[in-house]
């Protein structure tokens, strides 16, 4: 249900003609012109303080984890590219760097063709080399290699040694990040021999990240023990995991000791950092064929949240290595268990051992999601793969990966309809409205087992969420349509939908509606909650007569005496938007009857300061 705030008990409350001096605005005032020119300097001087001081405010908001305000600010207020260019670039580096946060690598790589002329050549390098990495991040290569390219042979001038490199290096990756590793050792051999001509020249970092990445090729070519020299004379966090990945992959390897090892050294450091070496746990286990253990850390490896596109191909740590496990384990439980061929006894049995083996269970459903040659089995096998995952804190978050990285369903319309409907609920509460959105694209009948009100109200959310307006109403309507009475649960699921409408202004649209609902509903509680929400909806619209009218309906409803604290805040409210109307009597006798109605000393006093207010007002 809405929370609401009950405004009865706030400290401090606003005039109903707002923030002014009224005793002042009736006077007339000659001011000389000498004070009319410095009050002019000080408007001026002002505002360059103010348009200092955004661009630390947009960093301190990202810092407050709100960056799309922070992004807004920078659409209202970043300074004219041909005025202040210096300026422009300090604010459209800020932009790119939240864009990265959000990971919206795509409106990053979008606002490259929007860049406005006759900027520094070192600008268009650094936004395009970002815009690059970002088509890297995204996972396309493809993207990555045109525009490096026109980086390369474009009108953005000779490109010094150090930046061609660079950018050589990202074209390299991009052939890693599409899987690739043929072309990428390819490009590798012919870029080494350009690199070879100034790599005395070049800088530590350079040369580093040179090294790194030839060593990274050489591991995913099959190179392990080129690899590996290249990496002798090289150290730091980013390094150390690999070198123990080059250590498995190399012939005569032990796997219980690369294990030992990565637990030991990932027990130093912060959850993030981890997990290359949860990956590395993952693929020593592969080899033992212990493939629990390999589910065991390929779920954790998969619960973080991980930008680095190349990792997956470097660490075989992927959904697709994770859907391997699952069946592979699963075909390992029902040969132990002699469970048979019977799906259905295969489905049974699962569901059986959830409670105590939930690897077991899960890697049995994972099986049967896959093979069932029953398709309503194999939904349902599907379905509770997925409630397994759920329990767990950032199971979603695999389940995302499992079933949009996975080469197993490589559109959305190949994920089976029960499973989009349960990730189109999880994005609603985890507000990802784009994936939400992207689920549901195209799907208007229910799951299965699903309920149609549910289904079509889920649909209307995301809709509307989704800024798609008009389609989300279409759905909705079609809804109110068909139900005829409401249970208290269907009234709350509605209700939801009525809250988004009007968080997003919709108030003309949105009383209708609640009128319906009202209508449909015989449950005093909800009538009365349905009847605040109309007046503010009201208010919103500046009817205040109107929302004053409703407040005292909600107040009232189930007893027209009652004091208890919705009825007190629901009059409260009601006084405020007589007040507004015009009302003052009526908004004191309000106030008055409320005053009569409280013991608490506080809530006493903040009535009795409200109506000398109203009072004041009413004089002047």
């Amino acid at each position: 249900m809405k929370k609401y705030r009950l405004l009865f008990f706030q400290s401090a409350i606003k005039s109903p003609s707002g923030l002014c001096f009224p005793a002042l605005s009736r006077q007339k005032f000659s001011i000389p012109l000498l004070i009319q020119f410095l009050f002019a300097l000080l408007i001026v001087s002002f505002s360059v303080v103010a348009v200092a001081a955004d661009l630390k405010e947009i960093k301190s908001l990202v810092k407050a984890d709100v960056p799309e305000l922070a992004l807004a600010l920078i659409d209202r207020h970043q300074p004219d590219a041909q005025n202040n260019q210096s300026a422009w670039i300090r604010w459209e580096k800020q932009r790119f760097s939240i864009y990265k946060q959000l990971n919206e690598y795509q409106k990053l790589n979008e606002r490259i063709d929007k860049l406005p002329d006759k900027l520094p050549l070192s600008f268009y390098h650094w936004a395009i080399k970002e815009s690059i990495r970002g088509y890297l991040l995204l996972g396309d290569g493809y993207g990555a290699r045109n525009l490096a390219k026109k980086l390369i042979w474009g009108d953005y001038g000779a490109l010094k040694d150090e930046l061609l490199i660079e950018v050589r290096r990202l074209i390299i990756m991009s052939y890693l990040v599409e899987d690739l590793p043929k072309d990428a050792y390819e490009a590798m051999q012919v870029h080494r021999r350009e690199f070879a001509r100034i790599r005395s020249h070049s800088s530590f970092s350079e040369n580093r990240a040179w090294s790194l990445l030839n060593a990274q090729v050489l591991l995913i070519s099959g190179y392990a023990t080129r690899a590996n020299k290249e990496l002798l004379e090289l150290s730091g966090n980013d390094v150390e995991p690999l070198k123990l990945l080059v250590t498995l992959r190399m012939k005569g390897s032990d796997p219980d000791e690369v294990i030992r090892q990565a637990k030991q050294k990932k027990r130093k450091l912060k959850k993030p950092d981890q997990i290359p070496y949860w990956a590395i746990i993952a693929n020593a286990s592969r080899l033992k064929q212990d493939y629990k253990s390999q589910i065991w850390a390929l779920e954790r490896v998969l619960a973080v949240k991980n930008n680095d596109t190349l990792f997956g191909h470097l660490y075989f740590a992927n959904a697709d290595k994770l859907w391997e496990a699952y069946l592979d384990y699963g075909n390992r439980v029902k040969q132990k268990r002699k469970l048979g061929a019977d799906d259905k006894v295969l489905f049974v049995a699962a569901k059986s051992y959830r409670e105590k083996e939930m690897f077991d269970a899960r890697s049995l459903f994972a099986f049967l999601a896959i093979n069932s040659t029953n398709k309503d089995l194999g939904s349902e096998a599907h379905r509770e793969f997925v409630r397994t995952l759920y329990l767990n804190r950032y199971g979603y978050r695999v389940v995302n990966r499992l079933y949009l990285e996975s080469a197993r369903f490589s559109n959305i319309e190949m994920i089976p309809a029960v499973v989009r409907h349960m990730m189109t609920g999880k994005a609603l509460e985890t507000s990802n409205i784009k994936l939400a959105s992207k689920l549901l694209r195209g799907q208007i009948k229910a799951p299965k087992d699903v309920s149609k009100l549910d289904w079509h109200l889920r649909r209307a959310r995301v809709h509307i969420l989704a800024g798609e307006f008009q389609q989300g109403m279409e759905v909705l309507l079609g809804v109110f349509e068909n139900v005829e009475k409401l249970n208290n649960k269907q009234v709350d699921r509605l209700l939801q939908v009525l809250f988004d409408l009007q968080a997003l202004g919709k108030h003309r649209t949105v009383l209708p509606l609640f009128e319906i609902v009202m209508k449909r509903t015989q449950d005093k509680k909800r009538r009365r909650e349905i009847l605040y929400w109309m007046a503010d909806s009201m208010k919103s619209l500046e009817e205040y007569a109107e929302a004053a009218r409703y407040y005292l309906r909600s107040a009232g409803i189930a007893d027209p005496r009652a004091t208890d604290l919705w009825a007190q805040s629901a009059r409260f409210q009601a006084a405020e938007a007589l007040a507004n109307a015009g009302l003052v009597v009526d908004a004191k006798g309000v106030l008055r009857r409320l005053l009569k109605a409280t013991t608490d000393p506080g809530r006493k006093a903040l009535l009795e300061r409200r109506i000398a207010q109203l009072e004041i007002a009413e004089n002047m």
